[in-house]
């Protein structure tokens, strides 16, 4: 796919994705699965680069501190 293709259809992505969230906040990233340890990541947000980065931030240390409960505990 072409660049100017491929950033039209995200900006469409975009779009949908504001019409689905309203007031929230969102980001959607992408990466290469073959190779995600290295590979450069894409993303989409409809928030300031300081609040999305506060709210990974928060999301990694939620999901650090589940990842070792118990196997019957929903994560």
């Amino acid at each position: 796919m072409k660049r100017k293709d491929h950033d039209e259809h995200l900006t469409k992505l975009a779009r949908l994705l504001l019409d689905e969230v309203g007031e929230q906040g969102f980001a959607l990233f992408l990466f290469d699965r073959s190779r995600f340890t290295a590979a450069p990541v894409e993303h989409l947000s409809n928030v300031r680069r300081r609040s999305l980065i506060a709210a990974l931030k928060e999301f990694i240390a939620r999901e650090e501190a589940n990842y070792h409960q118990a196997p019957h505990r929903k994560q």
